[in-house]
């Protein structure tokens, strides 16, 4: 793969200046200051959430794990921004240690992220309890009960793909390796399932819980990743060409950290 390219195309393909503040971070552990961080300071809603581009104006807990991973890729461990996304987060648990959207935004939802369904549930709690769990060391008991209570004795969610690697990467994070032993095997079964966009983010998932860099899961998955480069040094986004930027960052930071 050609690591020269790939960084040509972000930085000549970039429109949101984040991606160049992420980028630096990946090639030389540059953290930003908050004036390289004002437009997710300012974007933050007074209860410490995201809203999500499909629902301008709401408070939403995927929206806030996502930017929570944006600034994990850029190097911040604390900040204030990062408190209020926690607390906010945490303010959402249910008594059992689930966590949903919220029902008033039943319709508006994409598909993993409806209340009320068993798949999206899952998916939801694994992304707010890995994201506690990445910022504080800490994570409810019941949420962690909650989610090994999903996994079928052969390591399988009833969920989206992405829930695997975040359960996977929590329980590896909190020490429940022999949990996380089948979940990281049946990825490896599914890697060559998996688009740029899915592999980058099992990778990146992975290197924030510390898994080792010669683990099987994160050696196949990169195996495959870098197979899937195109020949302008991008690597094409799920959502589309306006996302290759995004999905390209992610592909770098990822193989980068395997070396």
């Amino acid at each position: 793969m050609d690591f020269d390219k790939s960084i040509e195309f972000v930085t000549q393909n970039s429109t949101d200046p984040f991606d160049i503040v992420r980028l630096e971070f990946i090639l030389s552990q540059k953290v930003p200051g908050d004036e390289q961080l004002e437009n997710i300071i300012l974007s933050q809603r007074t209860d410490g959430s995201w809203s999500p581009f499909w629902a301008e104006g709401s408070s939403s807990l995927d929206a806030t794990c996502y930017r929570l991973a944006l600034l994990e890729q850029a190097g911040i461990r604390k900040h204030r921004v990062v408190d209020q996304a926690i607390d906010f987060i945490s303010s959402r648990m249910h008594e059992n240690g689930s966590f949903e959207e919220d029902f008033a935004l039943k319709d508006l939802c994409p598909p993993w992220a409806v209340p009320g369904e068993v798949a999206p549930t899952i998916y939801i709690t694994a992304n707010c309890a890995f994201w506690i769990n990445y910022y504080t060391s800490s994570v409810d008991p019941r949420t962690v009960t909650y989610l090994n209570r999903q996994i079928k004795d052969n390591g399988t969610i009833p969920s989206f793909l992405h829930t695997y690697w975040l359960i996977g990467g929590l329980f590896h994070s909190i020490g429940m390796d022999g949990e996380a032993k089948p979940i990281f095997q049946s990825l490896v079964e599914k890697c060559s399932e998996l688009s740029a966009d899915n592999l980058a983010w099992l990778i990146n998932t992975l290197i924030a819980s510390r898994v080792d860099r010669e683990a099987e899961v994160i050696r196949v998955s990169a195996s495959y990743l870098s197979r899937l480069q195109l020949q302008d040094g991008s690597w094409r986004s799920d959502d589309g060409a306006w996302k290759d930027v995004h999905t390209t960052l992610e592909a770098i930071r990822a193989l980068r950290y395997i070396g």
